[in-house]
This record gives C-alpha cells, structure tokens and sequence, in this order.
C-alpha cells in the first residue's frame, strides 16, 4: 500500500516534467519529506514553513528524522530532501544552505568558565548527542584528527533531550551555536562556554539525488530553502571561523 501511495504522489510530478509544464505550488498536492535532525528543524524550520505553507497550502511537509540510512532514502526516492553536514558520494548532490559552528552548554555551576581548552574538553564526561552510529560524526572526526578522543557519559537521541537533561549534571554538551543561543542562553540553569579553539565551524547544506535537478516541483523546494536560510543568517552575524 506505501508503495501505491508513493507512486501516485509522483505521478503529477512526471506527467509535468513530461508535458514541460511550470511548477504551480498554489496547486500542488502531494507530501515534501524533508529528513534533518531537531537542529534543522528548530533553526531552519521557522523560517522555512511559513514560506512552505503560504506558496503551497494543499502540500503536507513532513520533517523524517536522521538516520544511518538517509542517504540510501534519498537514492531510493523514499526522500526529497536531506539536511546535513555530512557531504554524501554521487550520484548525490550537495549544496551548502548556511555556517555554524559548536559551543559548549553545561550547568550553570560547572568550575569551566569561558573557554574549554582541549585538555579541559578531553578530560570531561559528555552528553552525546547520538545522531548517527550512536555518535556526533563532526565532533569525533575533529578529535580524531587532533589524536583525542572524548568520554560519553550519557547519550540521547535528540538536541531537545541534552537540555533537557543537563542541568544539574557535570556533563558537557556540544551542540550547534545557532541552537544552543535559542535553547539555553534564557535558561538560568544552563550555561553556554565556547568550545576548543582547535574546533571549526562547518558548513551546513542539502542534499538530493541528481534525477531531480530539474524536476520542477523540486527544483522550488530547493528555492525554499535557499530563502529560508538566508533569512536564517541575516537574523545574526556569522560565526567566526
């Protein structure tokens, strides 16, 4: 029955490629998935729904969660879109939407003050967010590289759930600055304290499979969220880095 449903969701779809015709989203019909994490969704998502549901109100947006196999849902039509900062292999495609970079949040009455120096971050037991293969690929990959690895004391699934469990711990969580500003910097109990200096920022983007390059209900998507970032990173200044 999945099956039936997706096929005639893409049966518009083709049939204008096929006749030439313009994308009219006023008129579209049909369901836009759109896999990220809560980090996307609680940054991005504000400044792209409003878009989304004024151009197009009969379309349904779905935001899947991250997985280990979103990539593999991208290249089996299972999704339109995926937002990441993972850069995936052809015949994929990725475009970067916007820049961010990690602080620390920790409670508020941790001993670290300003600054993480790398020996204090190594040293520390983290809240890890387990986005994918029950890691932070970014975070890791950047130890790694220093030759440091770090210690998980507690890991969740979500960025929603390391605030929500964090204060009253000794616990360092690193998560997005973008994030981290609109979730804890108003929270008494929590604290934000910049990362390592050896940590970068690091571009965030989309991606999706080269058959939709110039499919036209997608190639409006893309629009969407090009605008929608942009609005994104006109509300404050970029990140150093």
């Amino acid at each position: 029955m999945q099956h039936e449903q997706d096929a005639l969701e893409l049966l518009p779809r083709l049939e204008n490629l096929v006749a030439g015709r313009d994308f009219d989203p006023s008129a579209a019909i049909g369901i836009v998935r759109v896999v990220c994490t809560d980090y996307a969704a609680s940054t991005l998502g504000p400044h792209l729904l409003p878009r989304l549901l004024r151009a197009a109100p009969k379309l349904e947006v779905r935001f899947e969660p991250r997985g280990d196999d979103s990539y593999t849902d991208l290249e089996q039509d299972r999704a339109d879109i995926v937002l990441s900062v993972l850069r995936p292999a052809a015949p994929l495609r990725w475009e970067r939407l916007f820049t961010d970079d990690v602080i620390c949040v920790v409670d508020h009455d941790h001993p670290v003050r300003d600054r993480f120096s790398l020996a204090e971050y190594v040293a520390a037991r983290h809240l890890v967010i387990a986005l994918i293969q029950q890691e932070q690929p970014l975070i890791e990959r950047w130890l790694q590289a220093l030759g440091h690895s770090r210690t998980a004391a507690v890991r969740v699934a979500h960025f929603s759930s390391a605030f929500a469990v964090l204060p009253g711990t000794p616990l360092v969580a690193t998560i997005p600055r973008r994030l981290a500003e609109q979730r804890a910097a108003t929270n008494p109990r929590m604290r934000l304290v910049e990362a390592p200096e050896e940590f970068d920022a690091f571009p965030y983007g989309m991606a999706w499979h080269t058959r939709l390059d110039t499919d036209p209900m997608h190639s409006w998507l893309r629009h969407m969220l090009r605008a929608a970032a942009t609005d994104l990173t006109s509300r404050r200044p970029k990140p150093a880095g």
